[in-house]
């Protein structure tokens, strides 16, 4: 195999001498020129002073390129250079290797110029290679990173990682070789700060760290605290870590029996589903879990992208969501109480959560000037919920509601019983207020997009809180694409989380075994939590959260479809 042609930029510098001798013997690259500074331009490669403790092995007799000059581009293609190797400081990296890639050369960079760039691949191969895609720049990480993130991304795998603090020793070889000659400096005389190297070394754990969807980065959330001091050691640098961990809850609960493994079960299955890269992941919620204090849950299942589309009840969406959206409350409360002095003082009961009539009926009344603003024609839920999420952006009191999110993460909700909740209330008054010109929702065109979904979707995983409507119509979505003569797999994945039985018809829309039967449920990897939504579902999201699949994982951004 012949050997490709290359220029090292940095001639005199640490770094650059570095590239030198990694590159001189390497099978796949041949030194081709080196580039330096104003200082060495001009000069023999072998008449610089050699600054490693390494003896200066056999370099071919170069004269060092100006690395600021603008024919260096003209030199690489006279000498049939296509790559480039920078061991440059960051100050002149910023424009030279932007000289380079523009001219057609890759460029390979150990400067922190370009780091966390959007477009430009910052890689540690052993963590984050799913970061890579094809570019004509790569950045190298901070050399003190190195041996904190490999450590810390294979604990991370293993277990729940809950905060991290680290403190680096780092050497004199770090500041680049003036140091080395300092003799102040190598008697101990050294100033230990380091000027913005503890908040660099932390941003780069956490991009590195962090999950990649096409060309962007999203930094992993962690706790994380950093010190970086220089001492006066020649080289070598130390870095001290300390890990704290969650517990694991869940892999306890596999242990128990009851509630406690079902819940550890369907924890297990909601990781395969956002482990496997061709499962679309559909979020069903009914019931009352939003007011009671679970929205975020939601939300935030979104956020980190581990459902693809939701169907819920108008109720969820509106009466919960959109109502704390405006800047409404729910408020605690207790079941106890008198529901007649409830009602005379206009406080709606959830159980033991209260909602004020007033403020509601003011969502209502808003539900109803957002259709007056819109073309008179039919909608779908989807569609009128998008509507809401840009409502929302200009107009929200509390910012990252779950419509919100949604909005912002091409994932698109369904509310097949919609006018079952404020929205009802909404609609009727603008119907009221537009005789002739007003809109109607489609539940029919509605349920054929969710439809259109599950056809397009290579594999399907149903996270259902609760039952009803949200439940079966997300299964019979297999059913509907079925009789449009489309060949579609059941879904491969299930977990129900329901307080219902035999006695409440059937466990509130059939078990999963049950909805098996009608060739809607592989029950190969189904799981009933028979338990109230909110004792069990922040363990189950929890557990997939601090697990990481969710890293790797690409948004299906279904709304984009329609």
């Amino acid at each position: 195999m012949s050997r490709v042609k290359c220029l090292i930029l940095g001639a005199s510098g640490l770094v650059g001498q570095r590239l030198q001798q990694r590159l001189v013997s390497h099978p796949m690259f041949e030194i081709g020129a080196v580039a330096g500074s104003l200082n060495t331009a001009g000069k023999s490669l072998s008449s610089l002073p050699w600054r490693l403790s390494e003896p200066r092995p056999a370099l071919p007799e170069l004269e060092i390129l100006d690395a600021n000059s603008e024919e260096l581009v003209n030199h690489c293609h006279e000498l049939d250079i296509s790559i480039a190797f920078s061991g440059l400081p960051s100050k002149s990296a910023m424009t030279i290797e932007k000289h380079l890639t523009d001219s057609g050369i890759t460029v390979f960079s150990n400067a922190s110029a370009y780091r966390r760039t959007v477009g430009i691949p910052m890689v540690i191969p052993e963590i984050n290679a799913h970061h890579l895609h094809s570019s004509m720049h790569y950045c190298a990480t901070n050399c003190t990173l190195i041996p904190l993130a490999i450590p810390v991304s294979i604990i991370d795998s293993m277990t729940n990682i809950k905060s991290i603090t680290m403190r680096s020793e780092q050497a004199l070889s770090g500041a680049g070789w003036e140091l080395l000659y300092d003799e102040a400096a190598l008697s101990g005389d050294v100033n230990p700060e380091i000027d913005g190297e503890a908040e660099k070394t932390r941003a780069e754990l956490l991009y590195v760290l962090g999950t990649v969807e096409s060309l962007d980065i999203t930094p992993l959330e962690l706790d994380v605290s950093v010190v970086c001091q220089r001492i006066s050691r020649p080289d070598g640098h130390q870095v001290f870590v300390e890990i704290e961990r969650n517990r694991k809850i869940i892999q306890s609960m596999k242990k128990m029996s009851f509630v406690s493994r079902e819940t550890a079960n369907a924890a297990d299955i909601f990781n395969q589903m956002i482990k496997d890269k061709e499962c679309s992941i559909f979020l069903t919620l009914a019931g009352s879990t939003s007011a009671a204090g679970c929205m975020h849950i939601y939300r935030d299942l979104v956020k980190y992208n581990m459902v693809d589309a939701i169907v819920a009840t108008g109720a969820s969406i509106i009466d919960m969501d959109f109502f704390e959206a405006l800047g409404f409350k729910h408020y605690q409360g207790s079941q106890y109480q008198d529901d007649t002095e409830l009602r005379n003082n206009y406080v709606d009961r959830i159980y033991d959560t209260y909602i004020d009539e007033e403020e509601l009926q003011m969502c209502d009344k808003t539900i109803g000037e957002i259709a007056d603003q819109l073309e008179p024609k039919s909608y779908t839920s989807r569609e009128f919920i998008k509507e809401i999420g840009k409502y929302l952006k200009t107009n929200a009191k509390k910012k990252d509601s779950l419509i919100e999110v949604a909005y912002d993460n091409n994932v698109p909700i369904f509310c097949p019983a919609f006018t079952d909740s404020s929205a009802g209330f909404g609609l009727v008054m603008h119907q009221e207020r537009n005789p002739k010109n007003h809109i109607t929702i489609d539940s029919i065109r509605e349920f054929r997009e969710l439809t259109e979904i599950k056809i397009k979707s290579k594999g399907s995983g149903l996270f259902m809180i609760g039952g009803g409507v949200p439940k079966n119509f997300i299964q019979d979505t297999v059913i509907c694409a079925e009789l449009l003569g489309k060949n579609v797999d059941m879904h491969k994945y299930a977990i129900q989380i329901t307080v219902a039985d035999s006695r409440d018809g059937a466990c509130s829309s059939s078990t999963l075994k049950e909805a098996s039967s009608w060739g809607k449920v592989d029950i190969t990897k189904e799981q009933m939590v028979f338990a109230e939504a909110t004792s069990v579902l922040p363990l189950i999201a929890s557990d997939a959260y601090h697990k990481g699949e969710w890293k790797n994982r690409e948004r299906k951004n279904f709304s984009k479809i329609f």
